[in-house]
């Protein structure tokens, strides 16, 4: 069973600025943490996005329905930020259905170079009160099965 842990602690960048409440306590400015991005913005921008985006920021493509075809724009993304030499954490999510974390993992693992997939996230999109923590739970028991048969 997982363990539910109540501390929350982030970084907030927003308009190039970084909030760093936190940091300190966190150890970050010693770790050198590198720079991380939502890529939805290239979905529809994507030849400006790959021109001007430095290959040094980290991304986090998006996809959370059950089917990943080459066709869709969020999905040909993991595609084309490979291609363009960008690290990866691909997300997912149990927002909309409950077999997309498995189906996020089995397609970029065929399709994105093992080197750039740096992990992968969950997103489950739920509020943190108590009464929605089943939600939660169920997103790290839809991650549990993935992850071992990824390590054997």
């Amino acid at each position: 069973m997982a363990k539910v842990i109540n501390r929350r602690e982030f970084i907030t960048v927003a308009a190039g600025a970084v909030a760093l409440g936190g940091c300190s306590s966190l150890g970050l400015a010693s770790k050198k943490p590198e720079p991380w991005i939502w890529s939805d913005y290239s979905w529809y921008h994507k030849d400006e996005f790959l021109k001007r985006m430095p290959r040094s920021v980290l991304q986090s493509n998006w996809h959370y329905d059950a089917e990943f075809n080459a066709t869709q724009i969020d999905t040909a993304l993991y595609l084309d930020l490979d291609k363009a030499g960008f690290d990866q954490i691909p997300t997912g999510s149990n927002f909309l259905c409950d077999t997309n974390f498995a189906s996020l993992v089995k397609y970029c693992d065929a399709h994105c170079s093992k080197d750039r997939i740096k992990g992968y996230m969950m997103a489950p999109w739920t509020r943190t009160f108590d009464i929605y923590e089943a939600r939660a739970l169920e997103a790290i028991s839809q991650m549990e099965p993935v992850i071992k048969a990824r390590k054997s």
